[in-house]
């Protein structure tokens, strides 16, 4: 595995610095399982670190950028799914969500499948979704991170939804230990 050893910087990074300088770190992780496997406490603080970021802006300004990270964002929440029997055993449905962000380029995509225990997803769309999901980049990235709890969002109108609400509802109760998990990490790290 490849890390880069001047990782943390990247942490402290403006918006600015962070948008010319992600591709780098990005290009210089070359197998995300094993960062996810070696250094977990990571993924949460590039969750957190994207939580302090302009995503909108971010996402039209640099967008190639924005797909690079979202694509690295998810393969690394799937990679910790892939090694959590006990988050496996949360996912209890097959479902295919598209979001889409209202004020920039940003497009992405989510999958879970119950019998394989898989969560993936992405930029981009894909073909069928079951739901279709569209609001502010900022709140779009913030249910990936976990700030933005997706039920009062969306009681709160903050995204539309299409499609079934009940399959919109499941998938947040897949979403909530995901995140809790990534928490623990974090948590863990810091009292190391």
């Amino acid at each position: 595995m490849s890390v880069p050893g001047e990782i943390d910087r990247y942490f402290e990074m403006s918006d600015e610095e962070l948008k010319n300088n992600l591709t780098s770190l990005l290009n210089d992780i070359d197998d995300v399982e094993a960062l996810v496997e070696q250094r977990s406490e990571d993924v949460p603080r590039l969750l957190s670190r994207l939580d302090g970021t302009d995503v909108e802006e971010f996402a039209n300004d640099a967008p190639e950028v924005a797909e690079e990270f979202q694509d690295f964002l998810w393969d690394a929440t799937s990679a910790l799914v892939d090694r959590d029997e006990e988050l496996q055993e949360n996912i209890t449905q097959n479902a295919t969500v598209n979001f889409e962000a209202d004020d920039s380029p940003m497009r992405g995509h989510l999958r879970v499948e119950d019998e394989a225990g898989t969560l993936e997803g992405g930029a981009g769309h894909v073909d069928g979704a079951d739901l279709h999901i569209t609001g502010p980049s900022n709140t779009l990235a913030g249910m990936l991170t976990g700030s933005t709890d997706p039920v009062q969002g969306f009681m709160a109108g903050e995204f539309e939804m299409d499609g079934d609400v009940d399959t919109g509802m499941e998938l947040a109760s897949v979403m909530t230990p995901v995140h809790e998990r990534l928490n623990k990490y974090a948590d863990e790290e810091a009292t190391d």
